[in-house]
């Protein structure tokens, strides 16, 4: 997503904290401790996909709810590919 931006302070404040996890996701080898990250990742999406901002139509609105599906089924990949590599 770079140069694009979703004029939003919601999704702005959490975008910092997503993608952290995000990174740290990416760079824990440990499938407990990636999946924990994982849950914290797919909880800060549920928050956006249930904004009580939300308006119908609106084009941020729009672009962060498309974004947010996409990392929370990558979330869900993430925790399910942790659990079989126990």
């Amino acid at each position: 997503m770079k140069g694009a931006k979703i004029s939003c302070g919601i999704f702005q404040q959490e975008e910092e904290v997503i993608r952290a996890l995000t990174l740290q996701i990416n760079q824990i080898k440990i499938p407990e401790i990636r999946k924990i990250r994982a849950q914290d990742l797919l909880d800060k999406v549920d928050k956006l996909l249930d904004c009580w901002m939300y308006e119908e139509g609106r084009v941020d609105c729009y672009n962060c709810q498309l974004i947010s599906r996409l990392r929370k089924k990558t979330a869900l990949f993430v925790i399910g590919v942790s659990d079989l590599e126990r």
